[in-house]
């Protein structure tokens, strides 16, 4: 699994923003890194939206319904959550997204951290952290950025531009940049 990184190619309304570059962390989440590496492999992740952003906290994307509610094709994995400093959420961290309070409901949602705060911290120990962006901070920037509105009484989370995946793709080799996790 070390032998790969992940690449998201995104865009905002139909023009491109950029690629993110992910480093993974197989060997502190080797569950959370296989299920990523499976669903991008297999083409999953094309053409579906980040649906939630909370400037100064995180994006989410991932569901194949748009809404925060659908899974992947494989159900949902064992939670991996750790405390560990080299797992800490903060800026440009990957962790899996769940449902509600069960640890063991993540599948295919997962969202980037795009600050650092106490907001972000408070995630430690209860979320999958297991990658690291290693490149495309102008694009993780450019989707954090997009204005939200509130739907169904939830915060003002929900991009009032479609934010999408163009498509999402495993590279082997070793990524240029940041340590991964």
């Amino acid at each position: 699994l070390g032998r790969y990184h992940v690449t998201f190619r995104c865009s905002i309304d139909g023009g491109d923003v950029g690629t993110m570059t992910f480093d993974l962390g197989t060997d502190l989440a080797p569950i959370a890194t296989r299920n990523l590496l499976r669903l991008c492999d297999q083409v999953f992740y094309y053409g579906l939206t980040y649906q939630r952003s909370l400037r100064d906290f995180m994006v989410q994307g991932g569901d194949p319904t748009g809404t925060g509610g659908g899974n992947g094709p494989y159900g949902t994995i064992q939670g991996e959550m750790s405390e560990d400093p080299e797992r800490a959420h903060g800026y440009g961290v990957l962790s899996m997204a769940r449902m509600g309070s069960d640890l063991n409901s993540a599948s295919c949602q997962f969202f980037l951290c795009c600050d650092e705060s106490p907001s972000v911290w408070g995630l430690d120990g209860k979320y999958a952290s297991f990658g690291r962006l290693t490149s495309g901070v102008e694009t993780l920037e450019k989707i954090a950025s997009v204005p939200t509105r509130a739907v169904r009484s939830r915060e003002a989370s929900t991009p009032l531009k479609t934010v999408r995946i163009e498509d999402a793709e495993v590279v082997e080799g070793c990524t240029v940049g940041v340590a991964a996790l």
